[in-house]
């Protein structure tokens, strides 16, 4: 029976016992390719377990494994970047959130991969790393809002305002493409204008306040 295999399988990852867990989850699915999904859920619950524990060589094991069970969910790539983290394989970390990135770019990933980023990259190379997403993705916004961010932070504000500004007449009810209008504003010198459209968004989506707030502070440096 499936479903009890992969119940023992939980069972053991519950006891800490790691390897027989995996082994069981593997075989499973090669016995039943629909059970791929579950199993991979399995992986990354495993997977945070070990990051949390600073075992990253049996991290990267179990985030492997997961990303060959399910390699389209964007989180299995997301534990994956963070076992290479821990064993200090940065530019092996990226790729792997670029491809986080790339299965849902306007989805919660992209949140979680950019504040990946900030810890571990300097403001230079997240510049490329949003550059090259937001290349691939034309369509998608989120990409572009961190990238037009990037290049605020390396000196840039006019050029990221000028990817901001047509980019919101198409999106006019996107709050955070509206917050990034009225930051860069601010920080290219239009502050009446920029505070106006950043109190009109925060009004609305109170959890941008801080964000809201913390760049500003940034700004007046």
């Amino acid at each position: 029976n499936k479903d009890a295999t992969l119940q023992l399988a939980k069972t053991l990852l519950a006891m800490n016992q790691i390897s027989e867990s995996i082994g069981i989850a593997a075989r499973l699915v090669e016995e039943h390719e629909d059970m791929a999904s579950a199993a991979a859920a399995l992986l990354l619950e495993a997977a945070a377990g070990l990051l949390a524990e600073n075992r990253a060589d049996e991290a990267l094991q179990v985030s492997r494994l997961a990303v060959t069970f399910a390699p389209e969910e964007p989180f299995a790539w997301i534990r994956l970047g963070d076992a290479h983290t821990l064993r200090e394989e940065n530019t092996a970390a990226k790729d792997a959130w670029r491809e986080a990135v790339m299965r849902a770019p306007d989805g919660p990933i992209t949140a979680e991969v950019a504040r990946r980023l900030h810890e571990t990259m300097n403001n230079e190379q997240r510049l490329e790393f949003w550059r090259d997403i937001s290349n691939e993705t034309p369509e998608a916004v989120t990409p572009i809002i961190h990238y037009a961010r990037a290049l605020s932070r390396t000196g840039q504000p006019a050029q990221a305002l000028d990817l901001i500004k047509p980019l919101r007449r198409r999106h006019p009810d996107h709050e955070e493409l509206s917050l990034s209008h009225g930051l860069l504003s601010c920080q290219c010198g239009n502050i009446e204008a920029g505070l106006t459209i950043i109190n009109g968004v925060t009004a609305v989506r109170s959890d941008l306040t801080a964000e809201a707030a913390r760049e500003l502070a940034a700004i007046a440096e």
